[in-house]
C-alpha cells in the first residue's frame, strides 16, 4: 500500500481491517472458489478502469503513510498509557 499498490486481501485478519473500500479490495472469507472468484472480479475491475486503479492506489498510500506513521504510533501509545495511568489513579 505504501508503494502505491492497490491491495487485494481476504478479510480474515488485520489486512481486512486495514483495507477500506476506497483503498483496495477485502474479499470475504468464504470457500476457496468464492475467494478466487472475488479476487478475480476485483482484478478485472482494476484492469478495466485505470482511473479507479490510480485513485485507489493514491488512497492506499495515503492511508498507510498517515495512519501507520511513527508519529501516529507514538500518539496511540501515549493515549494508551494516559488511559492506563488515569485508571490506576
Amino acid at each position: 500500500m505504501l508503494c502505491g499498490q492497490v491491495p487485494l486481501v481476504v478479510s480474515s485478519s488485520t489486512q481486512g481491517e486495514t483495507v477500506t473500500p476506497a483503498s483496495g479490495f477485502a474479499v470475504p472469507l468464504e470457500s476457496a472458489d468464492q475467494i478466487i472468484g472475488n479476487l478475480a472480479s476485483a482484478l478485472l475491475k482494476l484492469a478495466g478502469d485505470p482511473e479507479l486503479r490510480l485513485r485507489m492506489a493514491r488512497e492506499a498510500h495515503r492511508r498507510v503513510a498517515e495512519g501507520y506513521s511513527e508519529e501516529h504510533f507514538r500518539k496511540s501509545l501515549e493515549a494508551i498509557y494516559s488511559l492506563a495511568l488515569d485508571r490506576k489513579a
